[in-house]
C-alpha cells in the first residue's frame, strides 16, 4: 500500500530536495572573470606577450579572445588559469577583450581595451603625493585641463599582509578631472608628457607608499638571504613581544590628540602659532609597527606588487624616500636585489628601471664633507643594470630643489 509521508516530513523531503538543487546551480559556481588588475580601460603592453588571468571552476575549459586572437587553456585545481596573448603592436582602437567556458557555457568581457605602453610606477616620498596638492597652482591647472583618453590610470589599494596576496583591487579610469585629481602627481605628468611624445596609448600603474623602507619593498626569501638587512628584521621582531603594549599607549595618546584637536583647522592653527615662535609642528602620534602595517618586512611588496605579476610592463619609476638615506653601505645592494627579485617576478630579465633619487637638502656645508645622499647615489650608476638616474624635488612643505622631473615635466 502506497504510504503517504506525514506533513513534517515532507517538509524535511522538500528543504532537502531545495538545498541539492541549490548546491548544483551554477549560481553557485566559481564566478568565470579576470583578475581584478583587467577591467573596462585596461593597457595592455605592446610588443611582448600579454599574460592575461583569471578565477574559474578547477578544470574549467577557458577560451580567452582578443584582437583576432584566440587562446585556450584549462584552470587549475585552484581555479587558477591564465593565457599569454601574442605580442602586439600598439593601437589606440578601443577593443572587446572575452573570456569563454564551454561547460557550462558562460562568459565575460570587458571593453576599450587598447594596447601601448604600461609603467609601474612605484616607491616610497614624493612618489605617493597626488596631484590635488593645496596651493600648488601647476598642479591645479594640470587638473583643469586634464583630458587625455590616450592615457589610463590605476591605482593600487593599500594592503599590506604577512605574505604575497594574489589580487589588487582598483579600476582602470581615462585620465579626466575627476580620475587625475586623487592620483599620483609623478604618474600622471609623466604618463602624459611620454603619450603626447609617443603617439601610443599609455597606462599607469600606481603602487607608491610614503613612509617607507626599501626593506618593505624586497621579498621575504630575497630579503633574508642579504645579511645587510638583518639589523631591519631583527628591530622589527624585537617589538612583536611588546606590540600589545605599544598598541595600548598609542591608543591612549592618539585619543588624547584628538581631543586637543578636534578638526584639522585646530591642528593648523595650533602649529601656525608654534611657526611664529620658531617651534616645531606638532603631528598625530605614529601607529605602532606590527602586522598589517606598511613598515612590516616586505609588506609593500606583498600587497602591492606581487599582485601584479606577471603583467607585462615597460618599465619601473623607483623614488626612493629619506627611509634608506643613511643606508648607503648597504642600499646598492639592497637596490640590486629588488631589481633582481621584480624582473623574476614580471619575467622580464631586461625590466628597464628609472630612479628619482635624493638631492641635497639642509643648509650647505662651509667645507667639504660626505654626503649620504650623494654616497646613495651611487647605488643607481650600474650600466649593467638597465637603470636611469634623475634629480628630486622633495615634499610639498619642504624646501623644493632644483630637480629636472618636476622643471622639465608638462603637466599640461
Amino acid at each position: 500500500m502506497f504510504h503517504i509521508p506525514s506533513i513534517p516530513a515532507l517538509k524535511t523531503l522538500l528543504t532537502l530536495l531545495a538545498l541539492l538543487l541549490t548546491a548544483a546551480s551554477p549560481l553557485h559556481a566559481a564566478a568565470l572573470r579576470l583578475a581584478n588588475l583587467f577591467t573596462d580601460h585596461t593597457v595592455l603592453q605592446r610588443g611582448l606577450p600579454a599574460p592575461v588571468w583569471g578565477r574559474a571552476d578547477p578544470g574549467e575549459a577557458i577560451r580567452v579572445e582578443f584582437a583576432g586572437q584566440t587562446k585556450s587553456t584549462t584552470a587549475d585545481a585552484e581555479g587558477r588559469w591564465l593565457v599569454r596573448l601574442d605580442a602586439m603592436p600598439a593601437s589606440a582602437e578601443g577593443r572587446t577583450l572575452t573570456i569563454r567556458s564551454v561547460a557550462p557555457d558562460r562568459k565575460s568581457i570587458i571593453s576599450d581595451v587598447l594596447v601601448g605602453d604600461v609603467w609601474l610606477c612605484t616607491g616610497q616620498s614624493n612618489m605617493g603625493i597626488p596631484m590635488n596638492v593645496p596651493g600648488n597652482e601647476i598642479l591645479q591647472r594640470a587638473i583643469r585641463v586634464a583630458g587625455n583618453p590616450m592615457l589610463r590610470l590605476y591605482q593600487t589599494v593599500h594592503q599590506f599582509p604577512e605574505k604575497p596576496a594574489a589580487e589588487t583591487d582598483g579600476s582602470w579610469r581615462l585620465a579626466e578631472p575627476g580620475s587625475v585629481r586623487d592620483f599620483i602627481a609623478i604618474g600622471y605628468i609623466f604618463g602624459n608628457r611620454i603619450q603626447r611624445e609617443t603617439g601610443v596609448p599609455v597606462g599607469i600603474i600606481s603602487a607608491a607608499m610614503g613612509g617607507t623602507w626599501i626593506e618593505n619593498w624586497i621579498p621575504r626569501e630575497v630579503l633574508d638571504a642579504n645579511p645587510l638587512n638583518r639589523p631591519f628584521i631583527e628591530r622589527y621582531e624585537a617589538t612583536l613581544p611588546k606590540l600589545p603594549e605599544l598598541i595600548a599607549k598609542y591608543e591612549a595618546e592618539l585619543a588624547d590628540f584628538q581631543k586637543r584637536f578636534p578638526t584639522p583647522r585646530d591642528l593648523e592653527e595650533k602649529n601656525e602659532a608654534r611657526k611664529a615662535r620658531n617651534e616645531g609642528p606638532l603631528a598625530a602620534p605614529r601607529a605602532p609597527v606590527g602586522p598589517g602595517h606598511h613598515n612590516v618586512p616586505s609588506a609593500c611588496f606583498n600587497g602591492k606588487i606581487a599582485p601584479l605579476a606577471p603583467l607585462a610592463i615597460k618599465g619601473v619609476l623607483w623614488y626612493q624616500g629619506e627611509g634608506n638615506v643613511w643606508g648607503f653601505d648597504a642600499y646598492p645592494s639592497q637596490m640590486a636585489d629588488l631589481m633582481r627579485s621584480w624582473r623574476a617576478l614580471f619575467e622580464q630579465p631586461a625590466l628597464p628601471f628609472i630612479m628619482t633619487e635624493l638631492a641635497p637638502f639642509g643648509e650647505p656645508s662651509a667645507t667639504p664633507q660626505d654626503s649620504p645622499r650623494a654616497l646613495r647615489r651611487g647605488a643607481g650608476q650600474d650600466r649593467e643594470s638597465g637603470r636611469s638616474c634623475v634629480g628630486h624635488y622633495h615634499h610639498r612643505w619642504r624646501r623644493p630643489s632644483r630637480h629636472p622631473s618636476a622643471e622639465k615635466g608638462n603637466p599640461g
